[in-house]
């Protein structure tokens, strides 16, 4: 079985980089008008090429619960010509290491990978935290995916991993200096490969 792996069109902060001081859900930007025109075409691209070697069109749609992720896989669907719901993996979120925390949470944030120049974890006083980053992960969660159906969200996919199961937080995150990248590589194959086996 074909496996496809699609990254997210162009994303608001990324177009804007006022955007995170903006936006109520900072940590979860959507798609610019050109991400979901990139997703688009990456769907047709992806119909022309399984067409081209004679493969049959994916049968599944799994996202990562961020909105730009769910947004590029309907953008893609449409794309593809597909009808089908797009399965929500809270396994494919992205990496839950500091920098991504840095890169929403701390003030003068802009959605940068790693946070605003010369900020860096212990520089941040906890007050000065957006409040989010002091819930959970399950509290990060979308439950609605503006400019989504809610008839093109599969409901009862059962979710390889349960959010719950990844405890994250601006208080216990994934560490480059534990792991180093080779260990975030791991980490992302082994999430990857529990819902492909299944």
């Amino acid at each position: 079985m074909p496996v496809v792996v699609l990254r997210h069109g162009e994303r608001l902060d990324t177009a804007d980089s006022t955007w995170v001081a903006r936006a109520a859900r900072p940590w979860d930007p959507g798609l610019t008008e050109l991400g979901k025109q990139q997703s688009a075409l990456a769907g047709t691209a992806i119909a022309d090429l399984c067409e081209k070697h004679g493969l049959n069109p994916p049968s599944e749609i799994i996202s990562s619960p961020l909105l730009r992720c769910v947004q590029t896989s309907r953008e893609a669907a449409r794309g593809m010509g597909l009808d089908m719901k797009t399965k929500i993996e809270p396994a494919l979120w992205e990496t839950l290491a500091r920098e991504w925390w840095l890169s929403w949470a701390v003030p003068g944030a802009t959605g940068r990978w790693g946070g605003p120049p010369g900020r860096s974890r212990s520089s941040v006083e906890r007050s000065d935290l957006h409040p989010a980053a002091l819930g959970s992960l399950e509290d990060l969660m979308p439950v609605h995916y503006p400019g989504v159906q809610e008839e093109e969200i599969d409901r009862d996919y059962q979710a390889a991993t349960l959010i719950t199961a990844l405890p994250f937080s601006w208080n216990y995150h994934e560490s480059v200096e534990d792991d180093g990248w080779t260990g975030f590589e791991a980490d992302t194959a082994r999430r990857m490969g529990m819902f492909i086996e299944r």
